[in-house]
């Protein structure tokens, strides 16, 4: 039996909070309603949210107030680099800002359905051609992305997501998740860095030796090598 549908944009280590609903409407920016959070985690709060002009429910990303100015630089660099990626298997971004307190945000998609991580774990080991049927579109999001000089940096099964799709061949459309600590390159790494020199991202039994090494030059080929993983 299909488990009941989750609620995402985070990882599956992110879909429980204790933050309690707001006790009166928190609307940002004139356009987006929160309604309830859906998940936390060490960077901040997903709310399910009411995009009042698009009138379509979203995903909004909330971090946790930092007196570091670099994690609201870096939040919002994942909102841009999402943005530049032009793919069906890519979280949709509607827009991004700072809230009154001067917490960055991003609004995404809202998805439905469940992780690739929960699919393993409910099904097992899967047939070479359905786990074929579900990684290629996950390889064109991340070639889509090293087109535009981005690096992912943490390929992993609760980082792809399964939505229900009855539209699709396969019964469902596959969507990769939290960009949060992709690296830009080439031209886009104009911006300021967002990352600190010798700091280590990612989740160790899917990083590449020179990531877990903490190495200052991680390129696309890390996402190969967790793709293999995958």
């Amino acid at each position: 039996m299909s488990p009941e549908p989750t609620f995402a944009c985070q990882p599956r280590s992110e879909r429980t909070t204790s933050v309690a609903p707001p006790s009166a409407p928190v609307i940002l920016e004139d356009q987006y309603e929160l309604i309830e959070p859906i998940g936390e985690g060490g960077m901040g709060v997903v709310w399910r949210a009411r995009d009042r002009r698009l009138d379509i429910d979203v995903a909004v990303k909330l971090v946790h107030a930092e007196p570091d100015a670099a994690v609201s630089r870096r939040l919002l660099a994942e909102a841009r680099a999402v943005a530049r990626v032009t793919h069906p298997s890519t979280v949709r971004i509607y827009g991004s800002g700072m809230t009154p307190l001067h917490e960055p945000y991003i609004a995404m998609e809202l998805l439905q359905g469940e992780s690739l991580e929960d699919h393993l774990d409910r099904r097992g080991r899967l047939p070479a051609v359905e786990a074929v049927k579900l990684i290629l579109p996950i390889v064109g999001a991340v070639a889509a992305a090293h087109d535009r000089g981005i690096v992912h940096r943490d390929l992993k099964p609760d980082n792809v997501f399964l939505v229900p799709d009855p539209e699709t061949t396969s019964g469902e459309r596959v969507k990769l998740l939290d960009f949060g600590i992709a690296k830009l390159h080439g031209d886009l790494a104009a911006d300021a860095p967002i990352t600190r020199t010798g700091a280590i991202f990612g989740t160790p039994v899917y990083m590449a030796p020179e990531q877990c090494r903490g190495a200052e030059a991680v390129d696309h080929r890390a996402d190969l090598y967790a793709l293999g993983c995958i």
